[in-house]
């Protein structure tokens, strides 16, 4: 989860990174357990400083045919943020071999501190602080860690418009303090001024960022929204043009509901609440682009971690990585040079002297006895959550979950699937088969 010391103590360090010693421990491997086609499972046990620790590792092969590294949102809905449940129960249902929990987040909200984007739909954007430990995936099935480069732009195309309608719909925005219409007192109050035309708009279902002044986008991914009090704008979304027309203006939201799937949602408070409640109308149409990219392509998965702590084989110390206070389970995630190579890392925790846990750099020296080229820390502690799923045999949770000893509820997860070669298309093959033999029979 996200603790608010960590996230203020990760802000307030130095820029740069900075390379960092290394006191590899020596590692007890257990037998390696075959998931799937290139896919393994296994335990390891080493003693570092704080005493005898307790660790799970699945290994996947990108290389071969069928195996997939795939960011993932928990929950029944796919494409949904910020609603939780415990990995083992999506690995089952989304019926991967392995999965492990990926992000902070707010247990408030369930909404994940970072980004995610899967199937090429940016469903958040990264996590400004930690840009740098982004993990994603390119066309080609590599993964890889690094910035990721979010810009956007809401343009003003038709301030005048006349709205088709004298009483639009009720907003499925259920918590805002209005009730749009043509002459609602407390919508904000249209002028013709148009100084700027343009705002940038700062990132894609971050709340947070509404409530710093900044113009944010949301969508029907998001299921709910807490707001400071700022202006909110609804419309209808065009995909095939990139505008939203307004049918709804709030100049005091407090929340927002989930929208439909034709709707969006620009909001912000200070500077951007400004720029809406001075140029929108009912009506109004937005022409709104933006673009995730980064130095190797333009990526078509990703998932925030918590804070790069191997990078090119060394460890190294990021000033936004998540600060942690004493022992405590940890997941990780190590990607090899060529991105096709990827592990899966959980380490036990709090549970007297057979798993104290470890620190961050006691992790960070334990991925590199893993051999790991790159690695990132995900979010740990209570969360720290692997699974597996053996063929023919039902999921189960490898590690030991700390206090209760029962799973957490996390918003995003990592999983590893496999899908044997040609599988896809058989399916398919045999969907169409049988829509083929039911339309013969009316």
């Amino acid at each position: 989860m996200l603790a608010a010391a960590a996230v203020i103590a990760a802000t307030c360090l130095p820029a740069g990174m900075q390379p960092v010693a290394a006191a590899t421990p020596k590692l007890k491997l257990g037998a390696n357990s075959r998931l799937a086609p290139g896919v393994y499972y296994r335990s390891v046990k080493f003693t570092n400083g704080s005493g005898a620790q307790r660790a799970y590792v699945v290994s996947a092969d990108l290389t071969v045919p069928g195996v997939s590294f795939v960011p993932a949102t928990s929950t029944t809905t796919p494409g949904r943020v910020g609603r939780t449940q415990n990995v083992t129960t999506t690995v089952t249902q989304q019926k991967a071999v392995a999965g492990i929990n990926a992000d902070q987040f707010d247990p408030l909200t369930g909404i994940p501190l970072g980004g995610i984007m899967t199937s090429s739909s940016l469903l958040k954007t990264p996590f400004l602080v930690r840009r740098a430990s982004t993990v994603y995936v390119l066309p080609d099935g590599t993964v890889h860690v690094g910035t990721l480069t979010f810009k956007g732009s809401v343009t003003l195309v038709s301030p005048s418009a006349t709205p088709p309608y004298d009483n639009p719909s009720p907003s499925p925005s259920s918590g805002s303090t209005a009730t749009p219409s043509p002459t609602d007192s407390s919508s904000p109050t249209p002028t013709d001024s148009t100084t700027s035309l343009t705002f940038p708009l700062t990132s894609v279902n971050t709340p947070a960022d509404a409530n710093a002044g900044k113009l944010t986008m949301f969508t029907s991914s998001l299921t709910s929204v807490k707001l400071n009090k700022c202006v909110t704008a609804t419309g209808s979304w065009s995909a095939a043009t990139s505008t939203l027309t307004i049918w709804g203006l709030w100049g005091k939201s407090t929340t927002h509901g989930q929208l439909a799937s034709t709707d969006r949602t620009i909001a912000g408070c200070g500077a951007a609440g400004t720029w809406l409640s001075t140029n929108l109308k009912l009506g109004s149409q937005l022409s709104i682009s933006y673009s995730l990219t980064s130095p190797s392509g333009t990526p078509v998965q990703m998932i925030s971690s918590a804070g790069l702590i191997v990078k090119a084989g060394a460890g190294y110390s990021d000033p936004a990585a998540i600060t942690t206070f004493g022992l405590n389970p940890e997941s990780a995630l190590c990607v090899s040079q060529d991105g096709r190579q990827v592990k899966l890392v959980a380490v036990d925790g709090r549970q007297g002297k057979k798993a104290p846990g470890v620190t961050i750099p006691q992790l960070r020296d334990l991925l590199l006895s893993l051999k790991c080229y790159t690695g990132v820390v995900l979010d740990g502690g209570g969360s720290t959550s692997l699974a597996v799923k053996p063929s023919g045999k039902a999921t189960r949770l490898v590690n030991t979950p700390s206090g209760s000893g029962k799973e957490r509820r996390v918003p995003d997860v990592i999983l590893i699937k496999y899908a044997k070669p040609g599988a896809a298309k058989k399916a398919a093959a045999k969907k169409a088969a049988a829509k083929k033999a039911a339309a013969k029979k009316r």
